[in-house]
């Protein structure tokens, strides 16, 4: 199962609001273009919290930002061929916590881009 697009809070105090209005489940998502399942889960999560936050969500916090995301594909695509290694070492300098050569790796590979080696090719002579 694919990840869930969590409506916005407009969305949410729309619905609430035709509720109170007197519109049916599924007149409101017809109205809105929204899934009767959302309507629905949307009523409930409202009746028992009595708001529209979301549920805070579980697992690790991530160590980096998009920024820092995109710094990393940056300085990766300026110089093809920096390892993870060394550029662990310029993001470090420029950060209070360290990060690891394998989170360097998991956003590379995110990004498509992916290590190799290059090819071995013979040197052109001054005869070729």
């Amino acid at each position: 199962m694919g990840k869930v697009k969590e409506l916005t809070i407009e969305t949410r105090s729309a619905i609430m609001t035709l509720i109170e209005e007197g519109y049916l489940q599924r007149e409101i998502a017809i109205k809105l273009k929204i899934s009767k399942g959302a309507v629905h889960r949307t009523i409930q999560r409202y009746s028992s919290t009595g708001g529209f936050k979301d549920k805070p969500s579980s697992g690790r916090p991530r160590v980096k930002t998009k920024t820092e995301d995109l710094h990393i594909i940056t300085i990766s695509k300026r110089s093809r061929k920096k390892t993870a290694q060394e550029i662990r070492t310029q993001i470090n300098e420029i950060r209070e916590e360290p990060l690891s050569v394998s989170t360097i790796q998991r956003r590379l590979r995110h990004a498509g881009l992916f290590g190799s080696v290059g090819v071995r090719k013979p040197f052109v002579r001054p005869q070729n």
